[in-house]
């Protein structure tokens, strides 16, 4: 390696502007930041107008939205990044979209034809039910398109869609509180989620003109080849992706099955909104280090193996600021929410900082996927789904409240993101699978 090579590969790992990674880090993280401080300057006026329960509800339906995205595109889209050329990237993508439309269809059926079989914790979410289908039409297609750009490493295009998403999403609650609301205040949450998705992905699609060409010059044999070559891939990889979405999805329903929906609620807000800061830069640098992880595992595994540690570290420092601000939550979340039902949220908030930030280090930089590592990334997501429910079923057995429970639950994904960390470190010492 030339010493010009070297410096590169050094200004890459610090996350400065000159390299792509950190061009594109500071790029989404700004982004972020004004994406996560629309819903942050409209919190005091949404939590006056919408109960703890309505934002137990909307938990309920992004968890479900979750889980049919876990599977939805078979997860083609976690394999765009890794193909070689751009007409095979362009094929995995229609394929996905085609499997989405699928799953689409169906899922509108067996809500019109038997409601009565759907679970007894779905009956929370009333009409909001019929929104889902659209909403996941609307994500797993935005899922899709993200990967195309990671693909090109090139993320203003998803800089820009977060922006839009945050304030259609804000945008119509707040409408919705003003002058609509009246009874159904989770029916217009969810809708806020439904507008955000579509906002974002048409923003996705006008910048990918490229891909838009593409798929003009696509046909069947190329897709059915798309699918050959990948199918084994997508499999495990959406075997991982349904295990880490039933652990999202697993979280609220058995908080739901053993708590009111106002402490659901308190548990979704805390998701959702209270500890937004440490999303701002842990979505940046788990979308720009997917970016370079993808070819960087196939030209130079120390490089990577540099890339993963020193950004592990600057995560680890990153979060502690947050941590300490999520700790004194009981202090000062409930005056800010401005209504005495929003009282405890605070000390919900402080029991999850351990799972939290550990997610924020752990997940924000796994890059099992990219070693053709489906297998253990699936693996891992049931262990954790398991040790998850074990634990709420424990403290609550034990009589904990919520905030009891939700500590134990933190501990428990506190080591297990220790785990995943260990998984990556052994990921790196062996080269990848050659397609």
């Amino acid at each position: 390696m030339t010493i010009r090579e070297q410096g590169w590969r050094t200004r890459l790992l610090f996350w400065k502007h000159e390299s792509r990674f950190g061009r594109n880090v500071w790029r989404v993280t700004r982004a972020n930041v004004v994406a996560q401080a629309i819903p942050l300057l409209a919190l005091p006026l949404l939590s006056r107008m919408y109960a703890p329960a309505d934002f137990g509800a909307v938990a309920l339906f992004t968890a479900v939205l979750g889980f049919a995205l876990a599977f939805g595109t078979a997860r083609l889209d976690w394999s765009v990044p890794n193909a070689r050329s751009v007409s095979m990237a362009a094929s995995l993508i229609a394929l996905g979209g085609l499997v989405l439309l699928i799953c689409v269809v169906v899922s509108c059926v067996a809500i019109a034809l038997r409601p009565e079989n759907l679970p007894p914790t779905w009956r929370h979410l009333g009409s909001a039910i019929w929104l889902l289908p659209l909403a996941a039409l609307g994500a797993g297609l935005q899922q899709l398109l993200q990967a195309w750009h990671v693909r090109g490493a090139d993320l203003r295009a998803l800089g820009q869609a977060k922006v839009s998403q945050s304030a259609a999403n804000v945008g119509v609650c707040l409408f919705a509180g003003l002058w609509l609301m009246g009874e159904q205040g989770a029916f217009w949450l969810v809708s806020g989620v439904l507008a955000g998705s579509w906002m974002g992905l048409s923003l996705l699609w006008r910048h990918a003109v490229d891909l838009q060409h593409a798929l003009a010059r696509l046909t069947v044999r190329r897709i059915f080849a798309a699918w050959w070559r990948f199918r084994v891939e997508a499999t495990w990889s959406t075997l991982a992706s349904v295990a880490n979405a039933a652990t999202l999805m697993a979280v609220p329903l058995l908080l739901a099955r053993h708590f009111g929906a106002v402490d659901v609620g308190y548990f979704a807000l805390v998701q959702r909104v209270a500890l937004a800061p440490l999303a701002l830069v842990s979505s940046a640098v788990s979308q720009s280090f997917w970016a370079e992880a993808a070819q960087l595992v196939n030209q130079d595994l120390p490089a990577l193996r540099r890339l993963y540690c020193g950004s592990t570290k600057r995560l680890a420092w990153f979060s502690t600021l947050p941590a300490m601000m999520a700790v004194a939550a009981p202090f000062y979340l409930g005056p800010l929410l401005g209504a005495p039902q929003w009282q405890d949220a605070g000390w919900v908030m402080a029991a999850s900082v351990p799972m939290v930030v550990s997610q924020t280090i752990a997940s924000t930089l796994s890059h099992l996927v990219i070693h053709r590592r489906q297998h253990w990334q699936a693996t891992w997501d049931l262990c954790r789904m398991i040790s998850l429910a074990v634990a709420i079923e424990i403290a609550t057995a034990h009589g904990f409240a919520i905030a009891g429970t939700v500590l134990v639950m933190s501990t428990v994904m506190f080591v297990m993101h220790g785990l995943l960390i260990v998984l990556n470190l052994l990921a790196l010492d062996a080269p990848r699978e050659v397609n």
